[in-house]
């Protein structure tokens, strides 16, 4: 399967960049000043392009970014979102997607800091957003933002690392 175009979305914001691989972007420095994003410089320097992709990723995730990628009309839509913020970061993802002309047949939306995914028709997800419709079952906009998020070995480097180099996110 051929892979199309990949994007960093601000879950914040809806501010987009065109990737071709979101670790190479990352990892370039220049890029972090478009997201206002200078202060994971330090922690971004550690890891290893070739070895970390995960994490560097992660990274950027956990920084409030969207992970969007196009595989052949799937889009893959990746996030770290809490309660309360999901729709949001859903909202923006659509409106930079629809702004620069995106769209597939397929959308599998992952929030990976419930470990929560879902696969659905594009219209489908494009309709939900748009009405404000709950996709994810974690998605209760009412719900406090102290539920903890997975603890993998992976989390745990990542927030080790960004406490070690005092960088706050989100």
């Amino acid at each position: 399967m051929a892979v199309g175009n990949g994007y960093w979305i601000s879950g914040k914001t809806g501010k987009c960049a065109k990737v071709s691989r979101h670790e190479l972007w990352l990892k370039d420095t220049k890029n972090l000043g478009y997201f206002g994003l200078e202060a994971l410089a330090p922690v971004l320097d550690e890891l290893n392009v070739h070895r970390d992709v995960d994490e560097i990723r992660m990274t950027g995730l956990k920084a409030g970014l969207v992970r969007v990628r196009d595989n052949n009309g799937v889009f893959s839509i990746q996030f770290w979102a809490p309660r309360g913020s999901v729709s949001r970061f859903l909202q923006n993802t659509l409106e930079a997607l629809t702004n620069i002309n995106e769209q597939g047949y397929m959308v599998w939306v992952n929030n990976l800091f419930y470990s929560d995914s879902k696969t659905l028709p594009w219209q489908e997800f494009e309709r939900a957003v748009s009405a404000g419709e709950p996709i994810l079952i974690n998605e209760d906009r009412h719900a406090t933002i102290d539920d903890i998020p997975d603890d993998s070995a992976l989390i745990r480097r990542i927030d080790e690392r960004l406490v070690r180099l005092n960088v706050r996110l989100m």
